[in-house]
């Protein structure tokens, strides 16, 4: 049966097949009524007929998750009781007669089925597709003789099979799999002496860059070019930039508020009396690429698992984001230049924001902060950073509750949802750059609802007490979750019939290594499986009993009761010899795009400066975008995206109230971020450093607790490995090093640690222009950081705003404005302003103790845009001005100090009956600026520009 719901006005409408037994004309009346729209204009399409001779249909195809479908189900389900029926859904879209349709721009081949009919007359019906079934053929184990299988062919496999191992992983694969004592081993264990495809997937996925983090654990010795200008580091050797430049400077900085830090799925500290707080961000840059709301969608709820998996059980309570476009303002002849498969910059905008959406929306999961940052190299593959914080009682039943306690001899148990073919392949996957052959079994859909389901058993069975270990399935699914889970007992066994499958027909590799979504791993006590199994099923979220915990050294797979797959737990996670590179730093080198830009004029009037500023991609607001994210549900959110009054101000930094979760009445928890992936070129470790000091001034307006800050860091680069295809993979390699010893300078002397982190290296794409014209697009180097941190007092919070006509403005900071240098206002780089540490951190201090002692009504930092752009968002939610006059010194530049990107730079307003306060108490840079004002114009010296035109320029989508 097929039911049609169409929208006359829009032209657009959905359909809806339906595959049910002996279903009555009450019964389809009711799934009538459950489908029918409540919106007048919504109609079913029999009562319709509107005048229209093109149909363009657009469904999933087999085996895609369909949420919608998943939905109505479980409401038919509880309608109409006794009788099984099967949904499955699609889009439709009405065209008139003659009227273009181009289907490939409202459809993604990946994962969709388009079919466009033509009709002679309006009453013609459409006819039904097929039902969408997958239908999978018998595949038996393949087997890989090592003893005979050179490594030549070895890498043809390897590329073929997108197992992604390098040329010296193979052959530490062929040494140890054609050793004597491993032969001796498996033949004991009754397995063959060729290797099964289910050990060299899971060992693909273990050893994933993605999973394994292989360029952050190598041994890489760095050069320098004499001839490069910055900050010079020297030549040196890096054991581990991961061990060196971020684990042992937190365990140098040493805060006893740090209670797990890079030892779980996330990081987790102690600001509150009663609860500890969880955090981590993770990227899903590929799947984005391919599908930008399946794979957004996938990373939200992904890093929200995170938080479920991290200690005994977390519980997410705020999501934030950072999303890495091209430009959404190229003209068509720029997008006809991308190559043939990569999908518009705004097509992949759209996709990545409704995936963010539904995820946070529709788990109930507040977004109180995020990022947007557009850059043309973005073009080729979008960054995508999703990140959450959970909250955690310190003790639940007695134990300390960042510990996972499971031993030998406790059961698997997986709950959520069945495996399917979707996420095969998506570490190796986004281990590698993109091009025009990545596959499609990499796409996932995420099913928010499912999740919330396995969110609420999870939280209830933790309480009760009913498991003593979990992660979750991420990456690599159970080859990584339970072969992570098995290093605490030494040793697991899995049982594939036992695991739920959406189909048949998946052959045993393809079960253990599924990436598909909503899935948990518990270990539970045998005197406890009764009990959990109960309320996993009263709550409807699909356990499994799939195998158990033991202490025999290895990771094993059995089929029907006979082993079919064993590796050695060491082997597995220890073996694997650290890569030796090179990276050779040539200093500043010019950015590059992947299209030819025309040349900007040399000399700007200051009225277009400020235009081109505000209406800058990463400067003019993100309102239309971001209110789409709910930020109130739980009704904890404090302090929003937006102060949104006579018209909108951003504020720089999102606040979670402590007392909804059991905390004092004044405790909150702060969250924010950035990213300056504009500065990469110029130096990584500037970039860094000014990156850091961003996400301390977003906490520190916001009242956070300078001695109570913690960081987590994101690394997005371009394939810093030197090849063939990457001959300037050094250089690239070389900003990494940089980047990740400016991290250790930066954060040592802010003593700030990092608590969790994630890097994702190869964003590059490689395709064709054309029929033969071969492009490759790489992202910027980019490092997202996010702040966790501690507000003493959430009464004392204030606004970017601007609260009073009459208030005085003051710049803080350092006074760098004798010259120009790289911003968003001039495309040409100058020499860097000075980086002090030192005094940077005296100044945050001094503002965090003004916040403390109320002698600010409003603050904002300065970043992107300079001080004029944060003094202008500052006028905007109260409909205020100001006026500035006679605030430069005689050597200063006015259109450096308006628009120059300084580090430890604040603009605020203080009441004239507490500026001398101000001034004379606190020792701190700070220069008077001018008032603020209600007049119509905004005054900078000779200058007047109106602010109602200024609110337009800044908000031209809203």
């Amino acid at each position: 049966m097929r039911i049609d719901v169409l929208n006359t006005e829009l032209n657009t409408g959905a359909s809806y097949w339906i595959e049910g037994e002996d279903l009555t004309d009450n019964e389809i009346s009711t799934i009538k009524d459950v489908l029918r729209d409540p919106i007048d204009q919504v109609i079913l399409y029999e009562e319709a007929r509107p005048n229209f001779h093109q149909l363009l249909e657009v469904s999933f195809r087999p085996g895609v998750t369909d949420n919608a479908a998943i939905a109505l189900k479980t409401v038919l389900s509880d309608l109409i009781p006794n009788k099984k029926i099967e949904l499955a859904t699609g889009r439709i879209f009405l065209f008139n007669q003659g009227e273009k349709v181009d289907i490939d721009q409202l459809h993604n081949p990946l994962i969709e089925r388009a079919n466009l009919f033509q009709f002679h007359q309006a009453s013609d019906y459409v006819p039904s597709p097929l039902f969408p079934k997958v239908e999978l053929p018998l595949r038996e184990i393949n087997y890989f003789d090592f003893d005979v299988l050179t490594v030549k062919e070895l890498e043809e496999l390897s590329l073929k099979n997108v197992w992604a191992f390098s040329t010296s992983e193979l052959q530490h694969l062929k040494e140890y799999f054609t050793s004597q004592e491993v032969k001796d081993d498996r033949n004991k264990k009754g397995l063959s002496s060729k290797i099964s495809d289910i050990e060299v997937e899971i060992l693909a996925q273990t050893w994933s860059e993605h999973c394994k983090h292989k360029i952050f654990g190598a041994e890489i010795n760095y050069t320098e070019s004499e001839q490069m200008t910055g900050k010079k580091l020297g030549n040196f050797t890096v054991t581990s930039v991961f061990k060196t430049h971020i684990r042992d400077i937190t365990n140098t900085i040493k805060k006893d508020w740090l209670i797990s830090v890079f030892e779980d799925n996330a990081g987790i500290v102690r600001f509150g009396q009663n609860n500890d707080y969880c955090l981590k961000v993770e990227t899903h840059n590929s799947p984005s690429a391919l599908d930008p709301y399946g794979g957004a969608l996938t990373g939200i709820l992904g890093v929200n698992r995170d938080i479920l998996g991290c200690g005994i059980g977390a519980e997410p309570i705020a999501n934030m984001n950072a999303l890495c476009f091209g430009s959404q303002k190229y003209p068509s002849d720029i997008v006809d230049q991308l190559p043939k498969k990569l999908k518009s910059p705004q097509t992949i905008l759209n996709g990545v924001h409704k995936g963010i959406e539904d995820g946070g929306n529709k788990s109930g999961i507040p977004t109180i902060n995020g990022a947007m940052s557009f850059h043309d190299n973005f073009a080729g593959k979008p960054l995508v950073y999703c990140g959450t914080v959970g909250i955690i009682p310190q003790k639940i039943n007695g134990h300390d509750s960042y510990l996972k306690r499971h031993i030998p001899g406790d059961i698997i148990v997986i709950c959520g949802g069945s495996v399917g073919a979707d996420g095969i392949h998506g570490a190796t996957f986004s281990s590698m750059e993109l091009d025009d052959n990545s596959p499609a079994t990499a796409v996932q859909i995420g099913d928010p609802l499912t999740q919330r389901r396995l969110t609420d058993f999870l939280l209830e069975a933790r309480d009760a007490g009913l498991y003593r270990g979990i992660t979750d399935n991420g990456a690599g699914g159970l080859s990584s979750s339970i072969g992570e889970m098995a290093q605490k007992t030494n040793g697991a066994v899995i049982n594939l019939e036992a695991i739920p499958l959406k189909y048949p027909g998946l052959s045993p590799f393809e079960i253990i290594i599924s990436e598909s979504q909503e899935r948990m791993s518990f270990a539970v006590a045998p005197e406890k499986l009764k009990e959990f199994l109960c309320l996993a099923n009263k709550r409807a979220v699909n356990p499994a009993v799939i195998g158990h915990f033991h202490d025999e050294g290895s990771f094993d797979i059995k089929l029907n009761s006979k082993l079919i797959a064993s590796l050695s737990l060491d082997f597995m996670h220890n073996s694997l010899p650290p890569m030796k590179l090179k990276a050779h730093y040539l200093g500043e080198n010019i950015e590059c795009t992947w299209y030819k830009k025309s040349a900007n004029p040399k000399k700007e009037s200051f009225e277009s400066l400020v235009e081109k500023v505000l209406s800058n991609e990463n400067i003019a607001s993100k309102y239309h975008l971001v209110e789409q994210f709910d930020h109130e549900v739980k009704a904890a959110t404090i302090h929003k995206p937006f102060t949104t009054k006579e018209k909108i101000s951003p504020n720089d930094c999102g606040v979670i109230w402590g007392a909804p979760f059991g905390e004092h009445k004044d405790l909150g928890v702060s969250l924010a971020c950035a990213l300056l992936p504009h500065l990469s070129h110029v130096d990584t470790y500037f970039m860094t450093q000014m990156v850091i000091d961003e996400a301390i001034r977003n906490l520190i307006v916001a009242g956070t607790d300078p001695d109570y800050i913690a960081l987590c860091d994101n690394y997005c680069w371009p394939d810093p490995i030197e090849s063939e295809n990457n001959p300037d993979g050094a250089h690239k390699l070389a900003q990494l090093v940089r980047s990740t010893k400016a991290l250790a300078d930066t954060a040592l002397a802010y003593q700030t640690p990092f608590i969790s982190g994630k890097d994702s290296m190869k964003n590059d794409f490689i395709g064709f222009r054309g029929d033969s014209e071969k492009i490759k697009i790489s992202v910027p180097p980019t490092l997202l950081i996010t702040g966790i941190g501690k507000v003493n007092n959430v009464n004392k919070l204030r606004s970017s705003a601007f609260q009073n006509s009459g208030d005085i403005i003051v710049y803080i900071g350092p006074m760098d404005f004798k010259k120009k240098y790289k911003s968003h206002a001039f495309e040409t780089s100058y020499d860097l302003p000075r980086f002090d540490s030192e005094k940077n951190w005296e100044i945050h201090q001094a503002v965090y103790h003004l916040l403390e002692h109320e002698l600010i009504e409003s603050i904002h930092d300065v970043s992107e845009g300079g001080i004029f752009t944060s003094l202008v968002e500052s006028s905007f939610a109260n409909n205020l001005s100001f006026c500035l006059r006679d605030f430069l010194d005689s050597n200063e530049d006015l259109h450096a100090f308006c628009f120059n990107e300084l580090p430890a730079g604040y603009t605020a307003t203080i009441k004239p009956e507490n500026f001398e306060r101000f001034r004379t108490e606190f020792k701190l840079p700070y220069r008077k600026l001018g008032l603020v004002t209600s007049n119509e114009e905004i005054i900078i010296n000779e200058y007047q520009l109106n602010k109602n035109h200024m609110y337009k320029i800044w908000s031209q989508n809203d």
